[in-house]
């Protein structure tokens, strides 16, 4: 608002208050209501603390109240709000119903109080809990005895060594159950007054690196090689700077430094598969739903996987996680990782209280399927994509079905695919317009009939395309899929003809 001073400032904020708090009351100040509670965290970057401080300046200057979390990953803040928001008694919470958040926030009744009850140990000690809880008989030998993680130089790897802290305590005290070697590498972080440039967050480590050249990350010794003895029974884990991201691999076992790519799409397909054989033992198949969320980017091979094999169905949205974070709610266990390692799985209210009901009526083998699935809710991220939690979700099913890497990756064969860019005037973009899915063009018409007789040209029924108008970039996007790589490497050539014929 206008007007010289802070007059002009409050009173718009007391118009927004009038129109979010219902208040017709034109007289009563902004301050006069109860104290507005945003929580805060930040990262390792030296410029972090400074922006935090002037946030939390900003909060209680308009009466606000700011609870600080200190150092902590976007998905740690993501769950500690969603717990501080929580009703006492929420089911489908991340770690909601375990006795590690219940004993954190005791007998707080407010937003305000159980914020300030919580914080990252409570999220450490809540997500090792459900780990340990969720693991197959102690007397089962582990395929998945240590993992090594790349926490490319970000603020993962603060909270990657308190959960190994965290767990050595329990394996110690209770249960061989929680036992996991753990080792961290790209772990230094910037210390504070340190220069930006002191510390390579994501140089050649990380999950973007790793997935996209198929290298190992630095550090990883084997010189090179990316470690391990190519037997895929070493798992290796690369998160990205804030920690919502996270891939797999292991070591080829050949020449070079050739790393075995395990991504968001096989995450899916391994944690689908658990999910679904876990509802078949508690008789609960046809009375909770599990289907996946993909965008077009997803492997075809993963995609008919799902659909094929498994039988789950695969909703396909437009690019972007909100979108398939979104679609995920519609099912009542709702899987969704991007290629790139982004995603979690979703448990709805239905789900946890079926199972629990189900788990108190049932045999023992229903009551344990039923115990492994509570466990995989309370230990899954219903936020946001969570490196952390994706990773215990991951040992915990190789665990139970006694695979190596290797023998996840066997799951399905990928298909091979290009990715590309024809560069295009901001003009001409905006006239391209894509469906829901971003699988086809709606306009103009004729490039995707161009589209459809290149693929039809290729006499491949595993081949398909699709391009769509970049958000961020003045380029059109192309993905093309073919049963080999000569075919694909022809499908798009035809293809980026295709567009730059339609852009003339």
């Amino acid at each position: 608002g206008g007007g010289s001073g802070g007059g002009g400032v409050m009173d718009e904020l007391d118009r927004i208050r009038k129109v979010h708090m219902n208040d017709d009351d034109a007289g009563v100040a902004l301050q006069t209501h109860a104290a507005v509670v945003v929580v805060v965290g930040r990262d390792t970057r030296p410029h972090s603390k400074g922006l935090v401080e002037k946030l939390k300046a900003g909060i209680e200057a308009v009466g606000g109240v700011v609870v600080d979390y200190g150092i902590v990953t976007t998905p740690q803040l993501h769950w500690l709000v969603r717990v501080a928001n929580a009703t006492v008694n929420g089911v489908a919470l991340a770690g909601g119903d375990s006795a590690v958040v219940a004993a954190a926030v005791g007998t707080t009744t407010t937003a305000a109080e159980r914020a300030a009850a919580i914080d990252a140990d409570v999220y450490t000690a809540a997500v090792a809990a459900a780990f340990v809880a969720a693991q197959p008989n102690a007397t089962t030998t582990s395929s998945i005895e240590s993992v090594v993680i790349d926490a490319a130089h970000g603020v993962g790897s603060i909270h990657a060594a308190a959960l190994r802290k965290q767990l050595h305590k329990m394996a110690t005290a209770n249960s061989t159950t929680a036992a996991i070697a753990i080792t961290i590498i790209n772990d230094t972080v910037h210390e504070e007054g340190a220069a930006l440039d002191a510390v390579p967050l994501n140089d050649r480590c990380g999950a973007d690196y790793v997935q996209k050249t198929r290298l190992p990350p630095r550090g990883s010794g084997g010189g090179g090689s990316g470690g391990g003895n190519g037997d895929g029974s070493e798992l290796f884990a690369s998160f990205d700077g804030d920690a919502d991201r996270v891939v797999f691999y292991y070591n080829s076992g050949g020449s070079g430094s050739d790393v075995v790519l395990l991504d968001g799409d096989r995450i899916t397909a391994l944690l689908t598969a658990f999910c679904q054989q876990q509802l078949s033992v508690a008789d609960l198949s046809d009375s909770l739903s599990v289907g996946v969320v993909q965008t077009a980017y997803a492997n075809g091979a993963s995609t008919s996987f799902l659909a094929d094999r498994l039988k789950v169905p695969v909703a396909c949205v437009k690019t972007g996680v909100k979108h398939l974070h979104s679609r995920a709610h519609d099912f009542d266990i709702g899987v969704y990782f991007e290629a790139n390692g982004h995603g979690t799985v979703l448990f709805s209210d239905k789900a946890i209280i079926t199972l629990r009901e189900k788990a108190s009526n049932g045999d023992a083998d229903v009551a344990a399927a039923c115990g492994r699935l509570l466990a995989f809710a309370s230990l899954s991220n219903h936020a946001i994509g969570d490196a952390i939690a994706d990773l215990l979700l991951v040992v915990t099913v190789l665990r139970y079905r006694q695979w190596t890497a290797k023998e996840w990756r066997s799951m399905y064969d990928d298909l091979p695919s290009i990715q590309s860019k024809v560069a295009a005037s901001r003009a001409a973009l905006d006239l391209i317009v894509v469906s829901d899915d971003e699988r086809r063009v709606v306009k103009p018409a004729a490039l995707q009939e161009a589209i459809d007789a290149a693929v039809a040209a290729s006499g491949d029924k595993c081949a398909r395309a699709f391009v769509r108008p970049s958000g961020t970039e003045d380029v059109v996007r192309l993905y093309v899929e073919a049963g080999t790589a000569d075919g694909a490497a022809a499908l798009q050539t035809a293809v980026t003809a295709a567009v730059g014929d339609a852009l003339k």
